[in-house]
């Protein structure tokens, strides 16, 4: 069964001034939606986009995350299904929120939705995580 969820960007603390005082900034944001339609091509590989939100449609086998110099933030938006999707990122990022370990690190959980805001702080790229499933 498919589940689909907002694409709305969630608050960060500490977001980004100009994302943090004007609500329409998120208005502004551009959309990527990736239908993942064959069911061998479940691992995604992406270089995050600044002021993009990226959804996935169908749930991924696994999900790696980078980011460019100058990157600012983005959105994304994945389904991990019966088997969790493996989850990759450089290991300078900060994780808060669901299902983040102590130790400031993201594991999915199987069957579950979830909504990310990513941001660079300064040098650190830090990642708010919500649990809709």
């Amino acid at each position: 069964m498919q589940q689909y969820f907002p694409i709305v960007p969630m608050p960060v603390a500490g977001m980004i001034e100009e994302h943090n005082n004007d609500p329409e900034a998120h208005e502004n944001l551009e959309r990527k939606t990736a239908d993942v339609v064959d069911g061998s091509s479940t691992s995604v590989v992406v270089t995050l986009d600044s002021n993009t939100i990226y959804t996935y449609t169908q749930a991924l086998a696994s999900l790696s995350l980078s980011v460019p110099a100058g990157f600012l933030y983005a959105g994304v938006n994945f389904i991990s299904g019966s088997t969790a999707t493996t989850f990759a990122t450089p290991s300078t990022w900060i994780f808060n929120g669901d299902d983040c370990t102590p130790s400031r690190v993201f594991v999915p959980t199987p069957n579950s939705s979830y909504r990310m805001a990513v941001e660079s702080v300064g040098a650190t790229v830090v990642c708010d995580v919500q649990k809709y499933s």
